[in-house]
């Protein structure tokens, strides 16, 4: 059990991370518990080259965090393993197998002597393990050795540990302080999940101590061990001296909490590897070598607890910044086009961001300049249509003879707009008085060249007549004052009246004319006219 003088403190300082604080108080008592949410790491406080939470207040150099794997390169003669990327974690269904590594800078900083390259990139399955008289060798491939005839009967299976089995791990941490007459005890009670199945583990609290420094420590006591059944499943309880979420006398504070993978399915006591021992190496087919043996190249950080770290993302895992998306959404960008997939529309198309008139995947395009987008343009080349029509794109669907049909199917005709003609002819009355009555006559003056109008209307000036001529042919007449009287005599068409004039419109699909005629040399008076001249 942990008796380092982290004993009672009566300051308390709970950071986030995945995590809930509760205090309950009685008289006299009170107890505080913190549950923690578990974090798939590749390696301490990282995943996949990334940092995954920013430690309370302590500032690092390149040793604040290092990942302990990598992805196995099979080529021919490779000794290094690929790294992981953030990349390679977001693909949750990669199948790429993890292999040995080793952070140069990591190591460096805890004085580490870097491993032999014949432990690096090698399969987490193939692990050298103890053979006996301190030396070490990877289990033989399935097939390669006779059947054992006294097998084991728990071992862990021969399936692959890939990225993403890595990655599906998880567990939950409660840490439960009981504050009694001023000192304080706590306990510790975790479970996972997803874990290697059959795998050996060990629990680490990883402190900062007033200078700064991380150090590791067995967490709730020795022994730490863990071991997960058939299906991954595991679960450790620890009664404590102290209690964990309180800063200890020499001012260290526990950070994080982390679950150690030993890959060679052997414990170290109080330190998670055997970073500065060296081993006897014996590899298929190889002839002996000796190496140390530090983290990356057996034990290997799978899931931490975040306990005092700033994270202002409790909940989310993932993340330990609320980014563009907010917590609990990744801020992937899928298209790369600098906005992420939470606020693109089109996450998957790298020119838009908003659906638009098209849709994602198509441009807005308006070729034409006419407001409308090609994709909705029939006519995109035409700024007059967006249809094709009867003329199709280009040519106007224009009928100027306005007969229905378009004028690229239906020419329009070369005749000219109608003439109209207009007469008030002083016709006797049968008496030699000189008077008569005013006989109307108007009509069109080219009626060959002229196409036939569409409507001809004559008015009168005294009363309201109007009279109404189509295609040559009188269709109606009105009368709508008393000074005036129209009359209809042998076919001519008469008009008494005083002031008489005449005015005569003639349109058609080309136009048209307006004209007027007045009686000359008359009067509205005809029998009181007199021929002066007597030429009748």
């Amino acid at each position: 059990m942990l008796t380092d003088n982290r004993h009672t403190a009566k300051r308390l300082s709970v950071g986030l991370g995945g995590l809930v604080a509760l205090w309950v108080g009685t008289a006299g008592a009170q107890e505080r518990t913190l549950h923690s949410v578990g974090v798939a790491m590749t390696g301490p406080n990282d995943r996949c080259g990334e940092e995954i939470w920013a430690m309370n207040g302590i500032v690092q150099g390149p040793d604040s965090h290092g990942t302990f794997l990598a992805i196995e390169d099979n080529s021919a003669g490779a000794t290094s393993p690929i790294p992981l990327t953030p990349t390679d974690c977001a693909a949750a269904d990669t199948n790429q197998l993890l292999a040995t590594t080793y952070d140069t800078a990591y190591g460096a900083a805890r004085g580490w002597v870097a491993p032999s390259d014949e432990l690096l990139n090698i399969s987490l399955r193939h692990i050298p393990v103890p053979a006996g008289n301190g030396v070490r060798a990877p289990i033989p491939l399935p097939g390669s050795l006779p059947p054992n005839p006294l097998p084991p009967t728990i071992t862990e299976p021969t399936d692959p540990i890939t990225t993403a089995s890595w990655l599906a791990a998880g567990g939950d941490l409660t840490i439960t302080c009981d504050d009694i007459a001023g000192a304080s005890t706590g306990t510790v009670s975790a479970t996972f999940h997803n874990l290697v199945p059959n795998g050996v583990y060990t629990l680490w609290g990883s402190w900062a101590e007033a200078n700064g420094v991380i150090l590791v420590v067995p967490f709730g006591g020795l022994p730490n061990t863990v071991v997960a059944n058939e299906t991954g499943d595991a679960s450790i309880e620890r009664v404590l001296e102290f209690c964990a979420l309180d800063l200890a006398p020499d001012g260290s504070q526990l950070q994080y909490v982390s679950l150690a993978y030993h890959g060679d399915s052997v414990t170290y006591a109080t330190v998670p590897s055997e970073p500065i021992a060296t081993r006897v190496f014996v590899g298929i087919g190889s002839v002996p070598f000796i190496s140390t043996i530090p983290s990356g190249v057996v034990t290997f950080d799978q899931v931490g607890f975040p306990v005092n770290v700033l994270d202002p993302c409790p909940f989310d895992p993932l993340k330990t910044d609320p980014g563009l998306c907010g917590c609990g959404v990744p801020d992937t960008d899928t298209d790369l086009d600098g906005t992420p997939d939470c606020n693109d529309a089109c996450p998957a198309d790298p020119n838009k961001i908003e659906v638009g008139a098209c849709g994602c995947g198509v441009a807005d395009t308006d070729s034409d300049l006419d407001g409308t987008a090609d994709c909705n343009d029939a006519c995109p080349f035409d700024p007059q249509k967006i249809e094709a029509g009867v003329c199709g794109c280009g040519v106007a669907d224009t009928d100027s003879d306005f007969d229905g049909l378009p004028d690229c199917v239906d020419p329009p005709s070369s005749c000219v707009a109608p003439i109209a003609t207009a007469s008030l002819v002083l016709v006797s009355d049968g008496d030699d008085d000189g008077g008569g009555r005013f006989v109307v006559e108007f009509g069109l003056s080219n009626p060959a060249e002229a196409c036939a109008p569409t409507s001809c209307t004559a008015e009168l000036a005294c009363g309201i007549i109007r009279i109404v001529v189509s295609d040559g042919e009188l269709v109606e007449i009105e009368q709508g004052g008393e000074e005036c009287e129209v009359k209809s005599e042998n076919g001519i068409l008469a008009v008494e009246g005083p002031d008489v004039f005449l005015e005569v419109s003639c349109t058609n699909s080309a136009g048209g004319q307006t004209v007027q005629a007045f009686p000359e040399g008359t009067t509205s008076d005809n029998d009181s006219d007199e021929d002066e001249d007597e030429d009748g």
